[in-house]
């Protein structure tokens, strides 16, 4: 019944898109198997945790839910995508994302928002402090040009870099920015 009235109000112009929240590719298949569900309207959105360890993904070990959305046209906006949770190391502190950030004279969060930009990816960066909110909005013009595929190769990487389920960083100098001030990707 909910599923429908928000169809129904996105039909009548109310809201503009209607999604869902915390999928995992399994999830998302069935919904849009389901007549009374996916078969009135797919969701326009989908909205998962979303950082560099977790791809989207509610319950690792299936089938890719960013794959899946992108099959069915479904848009992603990712949260938490600073936050380690569940499993430890945020983003702020992961030694490989802050050498990358580096060596583009960045921050982490701002490396990252264009990472998921290039990706075609929406995040929703949360704070309560006033001064991160500004950050968060320009964080895509203090680092306007996409990321080498080298670049975006290497933040791909990292789920299968860390120790899962733990997330441990790598403490490895991987780019040589401490000893030598950069490295050649």
């Amino acid at each position: 019944a909910a599923w429908r009235a928000l169809v129904q109000f996105k039909r009548e112009g109310v809201v503009a898109a209607i999604g869902v929240s915390n999928f995992n590719a399994r999830d998302l298949r069935a919904f849009a198997e389901d007549p009374e569900l996916g078969g009135l309207a797919l969701p326009d959105v989908v909205q998962n945790k979303l950082d560099a360890y977790r791809r989207g993904d509610q319950s690792p070990g299936g089938e890719d839910v960013l794959k899946v959305c992108d099959e069915l046209d479904v848009a992603v906006v990712g949260y938490s995508t600073l936050s380690g949770w569940p499993h430890g190391v945020g983003a702020r502190a992961d030694p490989f994302l802050r050498q990358l950030a580096a060596r583009r004279g960045t921050d982490v969060p701002t490396l990252l928002a264009r990472w998921l930009a290039d990706a075609g990816r929406a995040t929703i960066p949360r704070s309560r402090d006033a001064n991160r909110v500004v950050e968060n909005l320009e964080a895509l013009e203090r680092l306007p040009e996409k990321l080498l595929p080298a670049e975006v190769a290497a933040i791909d990487a990292i789920p299968h870099l860390v120790a899962a389920p733990r997330n441990r960083p790598a403490t490895f100098d991987f780019f040589g920015v401490g000893a030598h001030g950069g490295a050649e990707l």
